[in-house]
């Protein structure tokens, strides 16, 4: 007789869940597959089996193909469990099963326990129909593409999220044309003693969970998109600047625009095209402002040079800053210092600068009140722009990472505003200094639309900036690279950047 495989459900979180069938599948199988085999012998302990737990993950998943193929053959009865609730669902085992499948063994569902549709049910929400997407993508692309579904859906949709990355999920669900109107349930430690759902907008969420940090497994449900309602020309204009300050080139942001909107694509397109001829018409108005309150007496305006530990040598190329700062109140009018100021994350004084530099060609590390102190002035409204001096590309990363983990840097399009603010740049960030032949990069970390990090890269602005005979850069080389710097503040005075 050919041996069965049964897929069998477990408890999410409570182990009195556990049903009597998955109970006597689990005791009577020859081979239980799990992805965490010290979650499952924990499970199989409580029910008094001693069958050791063979693992099942991404990564061995093909091997152990074959071998279940022979204890199917010979007759054994095999069991595949996830880490909680029902497998497959985003668990590792849906080729193993199709394999079974295409081999003929009988395959038996034990159903029990699920999360997806503990959630589901508990939301509030409409229950049929749904779709679940599991996990979103972690690539910024394939991201972008699975939110743009989510948005367009009529269906409710449930999807699962790390807690690390819930707040960025929430902030791309309250966005223009999306999240004013539809309602969500964030379902937390299901079945657990700290069970929690948090049900209302997905903007109400952010401001919750920004000051209530979620931990343990999450769950949220979102409501389907009504089938009846395109947006008026108001909203789908807020949709294209939303979409273009997300780094969004053109034809990306029609897309999302047409998407969200219920408009057609050339009437999209045509909202993207308005939103992007007012940002450079805005920057240049805003900079007039500022250049007038300094002419009030608000004080000439200056850049805060970021001081960190590590030995990155921060303070590289000394004449950089005063050049641009030169060029900033030459160029555009607005009344600038002479000079940066050094400042470290953790001075009282860091809010008094709307715009931070930072650069080196070394280790960069903050310690953990600096972390903190950066991240609360730069979601406040602070701006910063990180300029690799060749060197400083890995340090900088992880920094980042730690001060933001629910966010991701993400590469800039030639068309992204910044690079046309004053100066036009059409093929994006300029070539300034050549280290090793690799192009300029320049990569943009954004909240609720408003880019507050720009990380250059492999390109060496600094550089250019610095007194024509350091470097001796040819005037055109220098030119471009003093027109970026100030493509780049001035973008960031038009995002109404400071924290005062």
């Amino acid at each position: 007789m050919p041996g069965r495989f049964f897929v069998v459900a477990t408890p999410i979180g409570n182990l009195a869940d556990l049903t009597g069938r998955a109970r006597d599948a689990l005791a009577a199988a020859d081979h239980i597959l799990a992805e965490d085999t010290r979650r499952a012998r924990t499970l199989l302990a409580h029910i008094g089996v001693t069958t050791h737990p063979v693992s099942l993950h991404a990564h061995n998943e093909a091997s152990r193909i074959a071998r279940v193929a022979r204890w199917l053959a010979r007759g054994d009865d095999v069991a595949l469990v996830s880490d909680a609730g029902t497998p497959l669902l985003s668990d590792p085992g849906e080729r193993l099963l199709g394999a079974v499948v295409e081999g003929g063994h009988p395959v038996v569902p034990v159903p029990g326990p699920s999360a997806v549709l503990a959630a589901l049910v508990a939301s509030g929400l409409p229950c049929v129909p749904f779709t679940f997407v599991g996990f979103l993508p972690r690539k910024a692309g394939k991201r972008a593409r699975a939110l743009e579904r989510i948005i367009g859906a009529e269906d409710t949709t449930v999807l699962f999220e790390s807690p690390a990355r819930l707040v960025r999920l929430l902030e791309d669900l309250a966005g223009p044309g999306h999240g004013a109107r539809r309602r969500i349930a964030v379902c937390r430690e299901m079945t657990k003693v700290h069970e929690e759902i948090f049900r209302g907008t997905p903007g109400e969420a952010v401001l919750h969970y920004r000051d209530h940090p979620p931990r343990g497994e999450v769950t949220v449900v979102v409501e389907g998109r009504p089938a009846d309602r395109a947006l008026d020309p108001a909203e789908v204009d807020a949709l294209a600047v939303a979409a273009l300050a997300d780094g969004l080139a053109p034809s990306a942001a029609a897309r999302r625009v047409a998407a969200r909107g219920r408009v057609a694509r050339g009437a999209a397109y045509e909202a993207v095209m308005r939103a992007r001829k007012a940002a450079g018409a805005v920057a240049v108005a805003l900079a007039v402002q500022v250049g007038s309150a300094v002419a009030q007496g608000v004080g000439p305006v200056t850049i805060g040079r970021l001081q960190y530990d590590g030995g990155g040598d921060w303070y590289a190329n000394p004449s950089s800053l005063p050049n641009l700062l030169a060029a900033v109140r030459e160029r555009t009018g607005i009344a600038t210092a002479a000079r940066e100021v050094a400042v470290r994350p953790a001075d009282p004084s860091l809010r008094d600068f709307p715009f931070l530099y930072m650069t080196g060609h070394g280790n960069v590390r903050f310690s953990d009140d600096e972390r903190l102190a950066l991240r609360r002035y730069l979601l406040a409204g602070g701006f910063l722009h990180a300029d690799d001096n060749y060197g400083m590309d890995e340090s900088f990363r992880r920094e980042m990472a730690r001060i933001f983990p629910e966010k991701e840097l993400i590469e800039l399009p030639p068309d992204h505003p910044v690079f046309h603010s004053l100066y036009d740049f059409p093929d994006g960030l300029p070539k300034i200094h050549e280290h090793d032949g690799a192009p300029p990069q320049a990569f943009g970390i954004f909240h609720q639309g408003r880019l507050i990090v720009i990380y250059t890269y492999e390109t060496d602005l600094g550089d250019g900036w610095e007194d024509s005979d350091v470097h001796e850069d040819p005037p055109e080389i220098r030119e471009n690279a003093l027109r970026m710097g100030v493509n780049i503040f001035i973008f960031a005075m038009a995002q109404g950047v400071g924290t005062s």
